[in-house]
């Protein structure tokens, strides 16, 4: 399964609404919480995307989760919405 930014659009809001009740949860427990956010955009160009997968799928990451960051790394493609406007799709491919 590839996760495309139609999918995403679904995966997101519910994502940040789990988040946000395990957070309620564990602060109405008086449990201490954190959250952790990255940007993967400028480290991820520097490394050889395949091994980068292999190790995570070696750290146990796997199914829909190593899919988004399958569908991430290769062939994405990119365009700008303005108003009504749409800008020419850009194919990024992975240098690697």
């Amino acid at each position: 399964m590839i996760i495309t930014m139609d999918s995403m659009k679904n995966i997101l809001p519910l994502a940040l609404v789990k988040l946000a009740d395990k957070k309620s949860t564990a602060l109405d427990s008086k449990e201490f919480t954190i959250e952790v956010f990255t940007d993967l955009s400028k480290g991820i160009g520097t490394v050889d995307h395949s091994i980068l997968l292999a190790k995570l799928q070696g750290h146990g990451l796997t199914g829909a989760r190593l899919n988004w960051f399958r569908s991430y790394l290769f062939n994405r493609k990119q365009y700008v919405v303005w108003s009504s406007a749409n800008s020419s799709v850009v194919f990024r491919k992975a240098p690697y």
